[in-house]
Order: structure tokens, then sequence, then C-alpha cells
């Protein structure tokens, strides 16, 4: 089976039963919250009536049905067959594709590119960045999030000897295979002559599972929480 079947496979079997990215968990929708409120904040900034957007790796489209229950219209992108039909079951747009390879759509065509918790599957992260901005539109936003490798739970985990969720198969685990800090991101974003208009996290994790949490810590120490998120601006022209 080549590379490309063994991923498909794998991501149509993770959504037949995967509940890792329903919304009724914390790592979910604080998630989902932030990134909506800021699809709002780049709407109103640069008053834009119908955004074109697109969910990079939207999985069953729980993100998509936030971004469409608050207003604006979406289209899901995903390799999984499965996860799509979920999305087009919400009333949602897709388009199937491999992340992996360039992207079916045209040069600047979108205003906003969502990528929510995808860079740590791709394997040609240059290539992937370099598509993101290829098909946002000039001054467009990308908004992006991945694991923070340095959060406080993961360090917490190294300190007693244990695996921080540091995938080293395929099998059994999330797919994960690069892995970023807030400064790596910053400085990966800068390659591309991204700007970054706005970095967060969403929360301090308190414990290796999650269930303990703070967003206070999260406001306060943004280094040490859970997720990445930040806001890209692409280039004027």
């Amino acid at each position: 089976m080549s590379s490309k079947s063994r991923i498909e496979e794998f991501n149509n079997q993770r959504y037949d039963n995967d509940k890792s990215m329903d919304p009724e968990l914390m790592a979910n929708f604080l998630r989902y919250e932030i990134i909506t409120s800021k699809i709002k904040k780049i709407a109103a900034d640069k008053s834009l009536k119908d955004p074109k957007i697109a969910d990079l790796g939207c999985g069953p489209g729980h993100l998509c049905k936030y971004i469409h229950d608050a207003g604006f219209p979406v289209v899901g992108v995903d390799i999984s067959e499965n996860s799509l039909e979920k999305v087009r079951e919400k009333g949602i747009k897709t388009v199937k594709a491999d992340l992996q390879e360039k992207l079916p759509f045209k040069d600047g065509e979108l205003d906003i590119v969502i990528a929510t918790e995808v860079i740590e599957h791709i394997y040609d992260t240059e290539a992937f960045m370099s598509e993101l901005k290829r098909i946002t539109k000039p001054s467009g936003s990308i908004i992006i999030t991945t694991p923070n490798v340095a959060s406080f739970a993961r360090r917490l985990m190294l300190f007693f000897g244990k695996n921080p969720y540091l995938d080293y198969k395929l099998s059994g685990t999330a797919g994960h295979i690069r892995y970023f800090t807030f400064r790596n991101m910053r400085d990966f974003a800068g390659q591309f002559g991204l700007k970054i208009v706005s970095k967060q996290t969403d929360a301090v994790n308190l414990s290796g599972s999650g269930k303990m949490y703070s967003r206070f810590l999260g406001r306060i120490f943004p280094n040490l929480g859970k997720t990445i998120i930040m806001v890209l601006e692409t280039p004027v022209s």
C-alpha cells in the first residue's frame, strides 16, 4: 500500500469512531471559539461581507459548523471521504484533497485559510506553508494552530520520565510527525514573509490528561499553553 493510500485509510478509520475532535471536549471548544472570534474580527477589520474561507483538514466538520453558525460561508477540505460525508450532512460544501500535495485552489482565491491541528501531520511543512500563502489573497489571513511541544503539561511529563504525547508510530496515535514551540512557529512563518497579527494559547493544562486547566494562566503565560494559535497575514503583493 502506498504512503498516500495508508494516510487516507488512517484518516478514514480515525473519523469512523474517533471523538477527539468533538466540540464537547475542552481541547476543542476553546480552540473553536477562539478561531471563530478571530474570523469575526478579521471580517470586521477588513470589511469582508462574505469572506471566502477554507478549513483545511476539517475532519468531520465541527469547526466548520461553528463558522457556518456564526454566519460565514466555509468550505471543508480533507482527504477522508468519511469525514467529508459528515461535513456535507451539516449543510457545508466540501473539497477532497491531500494536504501533502498542491491544494485545489487558485492563487489568491481565499480571504481566510484555516489550518487547525494540521501542520503537525505534514511531512513537507515548507511546501505546505508555501501553499497556504499561495491560495490566500494578498493581505489575507491564515489562522494556524498546532500543539505546543513546550507546554507546561508536557514539561511536567518529561520531568517524571513519561512520554509527553510524542508519537513514534502511525497506528494507535494521532499521527503527529512535526512539533513546534511558539518561537519555532514565529520563525517558520517569517521565512515565508508572513506577518504575525496575533498569537495566543487556549489554556495551560495542569495535568497530562488535560482535565485540569487554566485559561487565566494561558493569558499570562501563553508559551506554557497547550496550543499555539496564530493569525498570520500574507504580504500585500
